[in-house]
């Protein structure tokens, strides 16, 4: 159990990032109408954003494409549901806006969530 906890504090050494997590919540106004208002949940969660370009060719094309997959690194014990918009802000200035797919890779260290670019998600 000691070898975890200092990989754990290992990792949180390169969590340069953090983050504020979105949910969309029912809210039902006077009149009875129900619309979804955005609520963050949690904030400042320190994290890292890990990038890999994935290139593939398409037999018989003359051009190659490269995709981005894209996943966040955060505490074990951070709980974050699916579909939930996810806000990072990079190295103290740059803030990106993702959303979660699937489920989250739990490990004994950390957890890992894969994430698009919210205006990619389909």
């Amino acid at each position: 159990m000691l070898v975890i906890k200092n990989i754990e504090n290992v990792l949180k050494r390169f969590f340069d990032d953090v983050c504020d997590v979105i949910e969309l919540r029912e809210v039902v106004d006077d009149a009875g109408i129900t619309n979804f208002e955005e609520v963050v949940v949690l904030r400042n969660i320190p994290c890292r954003i890990c990038y890999n370009n994935l290139k593939s060719t398409v037999k018989g094309k003359a051009s190659d494409y490269v995709t981005q997959d894209v996943t966040l690194l955060l505490g074990r014990d951070v709980f974050i549901k699916n579909g939930s918009i996810i806000r990072v802000l990079r190295n103290g200035s740059e803030e990106v806006l993702y959303q979660k797919t699937g489920e989250a890779a739990v490990f004994d260290s950390h957890r890992e969530i894969r994430m698009v670019l919210k205006n990619t998600f389909a």
